[in-house]
């Protein structure tokens, strides 16, 4: 499909009001095409051709072509018009609703192992293919500062590449190429690998989380085994002081958007609904977290 056709299907998608806003996005789909463009604002058109979205579009293009060309696992953009991404269409299930539904069987532990390894072999990516790629300084993060001992331990290793992105809600299994395809990176920066693994352990936890979800965490996975998979794609062992801390970041960093969305909500029975519904859900995660050490 030529870029004259994508844009002529991007005007028509316009013209029907096909695109579905979600919090951070326009989606639509065509054919066998996916269209994303990145909310600024109420109007999708307008969007289309904002600068912001331009370049948020462009970065998100770059990052996940770079990823798509290191592993077929990756979904790859066809291309982008203006503001707007176009990607293959994926057909099947998405990996977090496989889990709701149940994943005692073997057919969900193949899946999760599935999954965290193209983790591992992301973090195989050659330093010099990262170059225009920022590196994170955790002394100043946002969400859990590095003390100087976490710090001491960084600098005695390599920087990854890390994937923001890389949470459970962003598989889905392909009908059409039978395996699962990761798909919106979010964001590349180089840092430690055990940001990556912990954020996607965690995104296992709060597989329920949200809207109609049970309050309850997910724990229908065995971590020993997701770590083994991990380390046997990667080539690399987890640092488990590494690993404590990054879990601790992603824990602070997830609490803190559960509780500015919840500060945003009117005041009444729904916000506070929503405040005990977090409570219980992070005091459960934090149970797990002691009875796995971390």
């Amino acid at each position: 499909m030529t870029g004259v056709a994508h844009a002529e299907a991007i005007g028509g998608l316009l013209e029907a009001g096909g695109f579905v806003r979600r919090p951070a996005s326009w989606v639509a789909t065509s054919g066998a095409c996916f269209y994303k463009i990145p909310r600024r604002s109420d109007d999708c058109a307008a969007d289309l051709a904002d600068a912001r979205a331009v370049a948020d579009a462009r970065s998100e293009f770059e990052q996940a072509a770079l990823l798509a060309a290191h592993d077929a696992a990756v979904n790859r953009p066809c291309a982008r018009e203006r503001a707007c991404l176009v990607y293959p269409l994926i057909e099947g299930d998405d990996l977090r609703d496989r889990l709701r539904r149940g994943s005692h069987d073997d057919d969900g532990r193949i899946l999760l192992e599935e999954a965290v390894s193209l983790c591992g072999r992301l973090h195989r990516i050659e330093p010099e293919a990262l170059e225009r790629i920022p590196s994170h300084d955790y002394r100043i993060d946002p969400f859990a500062p590095a003390p100087e001992a976490v710090m001491r331990r960084l600098r005695q290793r390599a920087t990854r590449l890390v994937v923001r992105g890389f949470e459970a809600r962003n598989f889905r299994m392909d009908a059409e190429r039978g395996r699962l395809v990761f798909f919106d990176p979010h964001e590349l920066v180089r840092g430690m690998p055990e940001e990556d693994f912990t954020r996607f352990v965690l995104s296992l936890l709060m597989i329920g989380w949200g809207r109609g979800g049970r309050p309850s965490a997910w724990t229908a996975f065995d971590l020993d085994a997701l770590r083994v998979a991990y380390e046997r794609a990667s080539g690399e062992a987890l640092d488990p002081e590494l690993e404590r801390y990054a879990f601790d970041l992603n824990v602070r960093m997830r609490r803190t958007h559960a509780r500015n969305a919840i500060a945003a909500m009117p005041r009444g029975p729904t916000r506070l609904a929503a405040t005990a519904y977090a409570w219980f859900h992070f005091r459960q995660i934090d149970a797990w977290r002691r009875r796995h050490g971390l």
